[in-house]
């Protein structure tokens, strides 16, 4: 399912169409295709698989605005 996606990301890009819509479109039709035409372990082990994926994501968003909210440089503004 995900190298579906990427696939149309790919093809996208290389007849210079916007790859963020072809990736958003894909999974609307993947969506009402290929979810129903797996089987019940593929529907677990995808939908636990994206959620670690997305779990992961949440964390390194959340380290960088930290990370990025404690550079000194952009506080300085609060001084003046």
């Amino acid at each position: 399912m995900i190298l579906m996606a990427y696939l149309s990301y790919i093809l996208a890009e290389v007849f210079g169409l916007s790859g963020i819509l072809t990736v958003f479109f894909c999974g609307i039709v993947m969506s009402h295709y290929a979810w129903h035409n797996v089987t019940m372990n593929s529907q677990v082990t995808t939908k636990h698989a994206f959620a670690t994926m997305s779990f992961i994501a949440e964390i390194f968003i959340f380290m960088y605005v930290g990370m990025d909210s404690l550079d000194m440089g952009k506080w300085r503004f609060v001084n003046d």
